[in-house]
């Protein structure tokens, strides 16, 4: 993902689709999302996982694992996904929500 810092692309100038393939491959959002919605997150991704550790890194403040961060990443992306009524996955929703007898699906 650091070539989009790299070669300093505007998250603004990315179409729809590149944006979802984006968001999709990182588990940020659902098929329900905005443009606007996939943009924060997928800029919430990057300085979490690039912009931060960089500035961290380079004031000698420890190590940062880049995978560790991604993988954490991805995994509360997929829990938000299964608390976004918008998202596809009914079976997750309700694994979530568990025993709740207001149940919105």
């Amino acid at each position: 993902m650091s070539f989009w810092l790299n070669k300093k692309i505007d998250i603004d100038s990315i179409d729809s689709l590149l944006l979802e393939q984006a968001c999709s491959a990182r588990l940020i959002g659902g098929p329900g999302w905005t443009d606007e919605e996939r943009k924060e997150g997928l800029l919430n991704w990057l300085e979490q996982t690039e912009i931060l550790p960089k500035e961290e890194s380079q004031n000698g403040a420890g190590y940062f694992n880049g995978n560790l961060a991604r993988a954490a990443l991805m995994c509360y992306h997929a829990v938000d996904g299964t608390r976004d009524s918008r998202a596809d996955s009914r079976l997750l929703r309700v694994m979530y929500q568990g025993q709740m007898k207001d149940t919105a699906l």
